[in-house]
C-alpha cells in the first residue's frame, strides 16, 4: 500500500498544489501533529475540499483546530493513507480508526457526527473493518517517521543540487524509503552518518534487509 503525505500545510500555495493533485479522489487521510503524535483519521468523497476545510479551519474537527491554533498548521502533515470508493468509504474509516485509536477524533464511530445514522449493511460493513486488509509494515513505518518528524522532503519542491538516498529491499529490490540527507536516513536505520557512506559506497546490503544507494 502507497500512502501519500503533505507538508507546509500553513502555506496557502502549497495547499492548492495539493488540492489540485487530489481533486475529486475518495479516500481516508490522517492528520498527524508532530509535536506531539497525536492523530485524526477522517474520510472524503472529495479529498481535496476536505483538506481546504481543514487549512482554513471551516467545518473541521474542533479539538483538532484547537491543536493547530496552539501548535501551528506548520507542524502537521496531511496523509493519504488509503484511496478508495464512497460506498465503502466508512467502513475503511472505522478500520483505521481502530488500527490508530486517534486522539483527536471526538466519535470512535466512523459517520457518527451530524446525526448520520448506519443502514444495516453500513454497521456490518463496519463491524467487518476489524479484519479488513492490514495496511503493510513499511506503510506503518512512514506514519510513524511522518510522526516523529524525520522525512524531510517537501511536496513539489526539489533543492537544487540535492542528493536522494533510496533504500531498497534486499528481498525483491523494492523501494523502501527514499531520504534527502544521509543525516536522515542514518536516523531512519539507527546507525551513524559513516555507516551510512560505508553501505553506499561498498553496495554490501545492510543486516541483509536493505541496500542503499545515491543519486545526486
Amino acid at each position: 500500500m502507497t500512502i501519500i503525505i503533505f507538508f507546509d500545510l500553513h502555506i496557502p500555495s502549497n495547499v492548492v498544489k495539493i488540492c489540485n493533485s487530489i481533486r475529486n479522489k475518495s479516500g481516508i487521510y490522517l492528520i498527524i501533529n508532530l509535536k506531539n503524535s497525536k492523530i485524526y483519521v477522517g474520510s472524503a468523497s472529495d479529498l481535496s475540499n476536505r483538506l481546504r476545510a481543514h487549512a482554513r479551519g471551516t467545518k473541521s474537527n474542533i479539538p483538532l483546530q484547537n491543536s493547530i491554533k496552539v501548535h501551528g498548521l506548520n507542524n502537521f502533515v496531511f496523509i493519504i493513507i488509503e484511496f478508495c470508493a464512497i460506498p465503502i468509504l466508512y467502513s475503511r474509516e472505522q478500520f483505521y480508526m481502530f488500527l490508530f485509536q486517534p486522539e483527536y477524533n471526538i466519535f470512535k464511530l466512523a459517520g457518527s457526527p451530524r446525526g448520520w445514522k448506519h443502514s444495516e449493511k453500513s454497521k456490518k460493513q463496519i463491524s467487518e473493518a476489524r479484519i479488513g486488509h492490514t495496511p503493510s509494515e513499511q506503510a506503518r513505518l512512514n506514519i510513524s517517521i511522518a510522526q516523529r518528524g524525520t522525512l524531510n522532503h517537501r511536496f513539489g519542491k526539489s533543492a537544487v543540487n540535492a542528493i536522494i538516498i533510496h533504500v531498497l529491499s534486499v528481498k525483491d529490490n523494492q523501494l523502501v524509503q527514499s531520504f534527502s540527507s544521509q543525516v536522515a536516513t542514518a536516523k531512519w536505520l539507527k546507525v551513524n552518518e559513516s555507516s551510512v557512506r560505508r553501505y553506499i559506497k561498498s553496495g554490501k546490503p545492510f543486516k541483509n534487509l536493505y541496500y542503499i544507494t545515491r543519486k545526486s
